[in-house]
């Protein structure tokens, strides 16, 4: 029985850091694509635009490494779980600002719920599993990771000749 819980336990950690790993990379980059509608809505130029964008860039690479430590002195799950709410949160808020401002730092507060997780969900598998599984587990966050560049890179190479 408790084999049977530990292994529960286990798919619910790798599903959570696999979608944390396949999300953050998402959200990050596929506001892009709606810019140039933001831009009309909201009347922005480029240099406001690239605000957008550069929030929540800026504000996940700042704060990974510190949440990563906060994690250590409080708990992988608690922040973990801090991450996916405050990111939730300010997703819906990006969807309803009123303004360019407000998206922007709804934008930087959203990179702060995920560096939240995209700190620990790799920490979470290696308290989770033990080392003889560790290589199947990254394999499966690595997918995702791979699946999304490849995506990002089709939509640069499309922009790149829709613009020609």
């Amino acid at each position: 029985m408790e084999n049977k819980a530990n292994d529960v336990t286990k798919m619910t950690a790798l599903l959570a850091a696999t979608l944390a790993a396949f999300l953050v990379p998402f959200m990050g980059s596929s506001l892009n694509v709606a810019l140039p509608t933001i831009g009309n809505e909201f009347a922005a130029d480029a240099i406001l635009l690239s605000w957008i964008s550069a929030s929540f860039l800026l504000a996940s690479a700042i704060f990974t490494l510190p949440f990563g430590r906060i994690a250590d002195i409080y708990g992988l799950k608690r922040i973990f779980t801090c991450g996916i709410i405050t990111y939730t949160i300010f997703s819906f808020l990006s969807g309803t600002a009123p303004s360019a401002m407000s998206l922007i730092i709804f934008r930087a507060f959203q990179g702060i719920g995920a560096s939240m997780m995209f700190g620990t969900g790799v920490a979470i598998l290696t308290s989770v599993f033990p080392l003889a599984e560790r290589g199947k587990t990254n394999k499966h966050c690595q997918i995702f990771d791979l699946t999304q560049r490849k995506r990002s890179f089709r939509m640069l190479c499309v922009c790149a000749f829709e613009n020609q």
